[in-house]
């Protein structure tokens, strides 16, 4: 017997659903709280990386995570507030030795600088203010974490809290991303070095027509596949999609686009977040 397809309609849920179970652990467990989050779910580390990748998560898994971290089901499932049983946001404690206190006034800054309460210059001088100590301690905070790589930069120079104004800028962008579930975490080495196995990838807010993607890095999401980062070429009724890593099982990836037992759509990359 054939296995049964999923539907378009049941592959985005399967998609936006895997993207709010990494926005729950970047909350509760932080950047790097993957193998504790797992830990506690009594999972290996790779399959709670899996169910952030599209997988399938068991339903005693989703109960488990729901009572761990008292995120709403009707918000795991389709987005809609309150997300948290307790009316909590992130769940990380800061740390000591006054930490606490330079991680909120920078994030009090980057908001007041969202909601455009003060111009860039000033945060720029608020961010030189600071000294060195205090911008080590930063690195108990998530922002303090993201490595941003543009993908339109030539020369993807990486982007760091040094980089200042400039930082502040690409972390805006990136957390537009996060809010919006427009991230993807890249499980395997087929774009290595330029995305690395672990990174994350923000991609563009619509789907892209496919004269227009040519020679761009895009998320493909094919029929009920997980989805990938590939370089795409457009080949009219046909997409070439192009690994970088050389070494990649298959280094190529020749698909129908209009083939409708294959539904298929992509997204632009934007930003890439690099492990640190």
């Amino acid at each position: 017997m054939a296995r049964r397809k999923n539907t378009p309609d049941l592959v985005k849920v399967k998609c936006s659903v895997s993207e709010r179970l990494r926005e729950i652990r970047l909350e509760r467990f932080g950047e790097r709280g993957g193998p504790e989050l797992a830990r506690q779910l009594g999972l290996p580390v790779r399959t709670w990386y899996n169910y952030e990748a599209g997988v399938t998560v068991p339903a005693e898994v989703v109960l488990k995570l729901i009572e761990l971290t008292s995120v709403e089901a009707s918000w795991l499932l389709n987005g809609v507030e309150p997300k948290f049983r307790d009316g909590s946001t992130a769940g990380r404690a800061a740390s000591p030795n006054g930490a606490a206190s330079v991680v909120s006034l920078l994030r009090s800054a980057l908001q007041r600088l969202e909601r455009g309460e003060i111009p860039l210059r000033e945060m720029a001088q608020s961010q030189r203010e600071l000294s060195n100590h205090d911008i080590d301690q930063i690195g108990t905070g998530n922002d303090s974490n993201l490595v941003l790589v543009h993908v339109e930069n030539s020369d993807h120079e990486p982007l760091t809290l040094d980089a200042g104004p400039r930082f502040i800028a690409a972390r805006r962008e990136w957390h537009a991303a996060e809010s919006d579930h427009r991230c993807l975490l890249v499980s395997d080495d087929a774009m290595a070095p330029l995305v690395s196995p672990g990174a994350y990838v923000a991609y563009s807010a619509r789907d892209g027509s496919t004269e227009g993607l040519d020679g761009k890095l895009v998320v493909a999401w094919i029929s009920d596949e997980p989805p990938i980062v590939r370089w795409f070429q457009n080949a009219g009724r046909l997409a070439l999609l192009r690994s970088e890593n050389p070494q990649a099982n298959p280094l190529n990836r020749l698909i129908e686009i209009d083939e409708p037992a294959a539904p298929c759509r992509f997204r632009v990359v934007s930003w890439i977040s690099t492990p640190r």
